[in-house]
């Protein structure tokens, strides 16, 4: 197999896809960069860590070069992906927005490359210009698709660094911030938001437990009561993200006191009829989720503050159901 003529320099935390997408147009290729990959790996159209060397050699760049790509399926076992992200792991398709592309305006046009952030469900806003992503193009309102031919621009012509993008929450802000610190040290943590001691939780955990917190506190416990079996799957926009992020950085604040507060007004609920347990009828998804994923131990705090809380909890819940039964055998006594 022929290689390349022209090398492309790949940038520190690029997006794999779209490095691909520069290395077509720098040698004039015919298609886009999935048809690239069926040429250089014959049997798939996405970037397999396995394929790296066969990319490298194709593309003249060194593995290593290829290697620190983001957006690199790593692993795929009983239907389960793993996925690297500026060298680090994530687990969950729900952390990855995989349908649709998101871009910083102002970043395109100083530097015309796709960040392999941008493609974290969380990573919303630019720290950088302290504006949110843009998720669809300023001319035509459709939303940018993943595979678009330019990465600069929507499908429709419109370039993307002309789009407008507005003033990004404090909470958007501070978690791409604390994001961007992980491989760019030049961007610290923005502080204020929350006390230093769960500002510091934060930045030591792992960029998949950095997700997992957020969707724990922002979504399974906030929400709880309000989504079904399927919302693990859920692909967020980057307002639901936003939202989900504002959530977990409520509870986190006062920490572990909002949390308390919020898992007591979840007690007050009617339980959900069946045959489970109390607690999980009361706290069943989030009691899930809890199991399954906040089981590492970088995530301790998180867990034993909320087991903490739910035996709180469970001692209020006891106290007030030993008073209604009280009162009914009262009723029943006078009755007779």
């Amino acid at each position: 197999m022929d290689r390349l003529f022209h090398r492309v320099q790949p940038h520190p935390g690029e997006d794999g896809y779209g490095f691909l997408v520069r290395v077509v147009h720098a040698n004039y290729l015919k298609g886009g960069p999935a048809n690239l990959l069926e040429l250089i790996c014959e049997d798939t159209k996405e970037i397999r860590i396995q394929d790296i060397p066969r990319i490298a050699n194709y593309c003249l760049n060194s593995v290593a070069e290829l290697s620190q790509l983001s957006g690199v399926e790593v692993s795929r076992t009983g239907g389960e992906y793993i996925w690297q992200i500026n060298g680090e792991l994530i687990t969950k398709s729900a952390f990855l927005a995989s349908r649709y592309s998101k871009v910083c305006p102002k970043c395109l046009g100083e530097s015309n490359y796709l960040r392999g952030s941008w493609s974290l469900t969380f990573y919303t806003a630019c720290p950088a210009h302290k504006t949110s992503l843009i998720d669809s193009c300023g001319a035509c309102g459709k939303r940018l698709k993943w595979n678009r031919r330019f990465i600069e621009y929507c499908g429709c012509g419109h370039p993307l660094k002309e789009s407008q993008s507005h003033t990004a929450s404090p909470g958007s802000i501070f978690i791409a911030s604390l994001i961007e610190n992980r491989f760019n040290q030049e961007t610290s943590p923005t502080r204020g938001l929350l006390a230093d001691r769960e500002i510091d939780r934060l930045a030591n955990l792992s960029l998949d437990g950095l997700c997992k917190t957020l969707w724990f506190l922002g979504h399974c416990i906030f929400n709880l009561g309000s989504y079904g079996p399927g919302h693990g799957r859920k692909i967020l926009t980057i307002d639901e993200a936003d939202q989900m992020i504002n959530q977990a950085i409520e509870l986190l604040h006062q920490w572990p006191h909002n949390l308390g507060n919020r898992l007591s007004k979840l007690s007050m609920r009617q339980p959900s009829k069946s045959s489970a347990s109390l607690i999980e009828r009361l706290f069943g998804p989030a009691q899930s989720y809890l199991q399954s994923e906040i089981t590492t131990d970088e995530l301790f705090y998180v867990r034993t503050a909320y087991e903490q809380h739910i035996r709180k909890v469970w001692r209020q819940f006891d106290t007030r159901n030993q008073s209604t039964l009280s009162t009914r055998q009262m009723e029943l006594d006078t009755t007779w």
